[in-house]
């Protein structure tokens, strides 16, 4: 269905790194590593593959300042909860100003220029809050787009649209459908919950307090887009809610924000469990050949990576094996380090040697050279020996 799947994507680079496509390999590991960075270093199991492009969109933001009462404070917090009165849980670090969230932009007014206020409170508890608040607007629009969140009951609020003609529309703000609370669960969670296709997690951060807080972003189409929209109504409910108001934009087009490159199905651990398997047993090239690593292969496929220097150990918790090597690579000198230290008896060394290598010299071993042997794997050399006798090796492989 032109998904990209990270469970492909490993098993794939390990057979590439077996069969003589070293280069292959270390290509799918690279790409696999700036997926994972391009989402905050967490690496999902499936992506989308080509995304449609967004018809051209023109938008409009509005300024809310006039219309700010309050910022995200304690105060105004879930009454039954006592930690919410404190001054630590806030959203400091929230977007504040221009800023654009999947091709949408938006403006969050900036309380330190504006008195303190930088967003609309709607409570029906009082408290400084609107009970309703009136943004006019005298424009037309397809579709708008909010930023906001909640504490409290659901629904946490009503918007009203109000036409020049004197008609209205309105949309009640539910939990989990058009909005999510300051506190965020896990970002996959938050996903899973969210069951509107226009509600997304806008922005997710911490205070000094709470390493998961956040605020969401919904959208939806006007049902009369040709009608000039004279205000916007924001109205609270007669429950314990509160209704933060952070941002709202008009869109000329409908309702859509830019579709996130993540896709669902299959748990991440799976994808992760077949990339470690090709980084480990592939590129680092460690693999048990019987238990708790008494006898191991060992391929270090480095060479055909950028990395000269590295360092690798791979090690059961529950039994202490482990595999512990030292890697360094002289290409101007044509010289190979490996040290190595492991738990278990015997290890059988077959390292991939770098491209263009015309003979190996010598392996040395602790000081004194040993036999090897050369095989080709494609067009792939390696160099073959066995460690065993000792748990600690220093090797040498001279090659020109």
């Amino acid at each position: 269905n032109g998904g990209v799947i990270t469970i492909v994507a490993g098993e794939l680079a390990r057979g590439a790194f077996e069969n003589g496509f070293e280069d292959y390999g270390v290509d799918i590991l690279n790409r696999v590593y700036r997926l994972a960075e391009k989402h905050d270093g967490y690496l999902h199991c499936t992506y989308k593959g080509c995304i449609p492009p967004r018809p051209k969109t023109n938008y409009k933001t509005l300024d809310l300042a006039p219309y700010t009462n309050n910022d995200f404070y304690a105060e105004l917090g879930v009454e039954d909860d006592p930690t919410m009165f404190r001054d630590e849980y806030d959203l400091t670090e929230r977007p504040i100003g221009n800023f654009v969230f999947r091709d949408v932009p938006f403006y969050a007014v900036d309380p330190s220029r504006n008195n303190g206020k930088g967003n609309l409170v709607i409570s029906g508890r009082g408290q400084g809050s609107y009970k309703s608040v009136t943004i006019p607007v005298g424009e037309k629009a397809k579709s708008l787009y909010i930023v906001h969140t909640m504490s409290g009951q659901s629904p946490c609020g009503l918007i009203t649209v109000e036409y020049k003609d004197g008609t209205t529309f309105n949309r009640y703000i539910n939990e989990h459908r058009e909005i999510g609370r300051w506190y965020q669960p896990e970002r996959r969670k938050f996903y899973g919950e969210a069951r509107a296709p226009g509600m997304e997690l806008v922005w997710h951060g911490k205070n000094k307090e709470c390493d998961r807080v956040g605020i969401s972003a919904y959208c939806f189409n006007n049902p009369n887009p040709d009608k000039e929209i004279k205000s916007i109504s924001l109205t609270a409910m007669e429950n314990s809610s509160v209704w933060y108001v952070f941002a709202i934009t008009l869109s000329d087009q409908d309702a859509y924000f830019k579709s996130t490159d993540i896709s669902f199905g299959i748990p991440d651990n799976w994808g992760a469990a077949a990339v470690v398997y090709a980084l480990i047993e592939g590129l680092a090239g460690v693999v048990d050949d019987a238990a708790a690593f008494e006898e191991v292969t060992l391929s270090p496929r480095w060479a055909y990576t950028d990395a000269d220097h590295i360092g690798v150990t791979v090690k059961y918790p529950a039994s202490d094996g482990y595999v512990s090597y030292k890697y360094r690579l002289d290409r101007e000198k044509g010289e190979l380090n490996l040290d190595v230290a492991l738990s278990g008896e015997k290890i059988k060394c077959h390292c991939l040697l770098p491209k263009g290598v015309g003979r190996v010299k010598s392996v040395g071993v602790n000081g004194r050279e040993t036999g090897f042997s050369i095989s080709k794997v494609g067009d792939s050399q390696y160099v073959d020996f066995i460690l065993e006798g000792g748990k600690t090796f220093r090797t040498v492989i001279s090659f020109q």
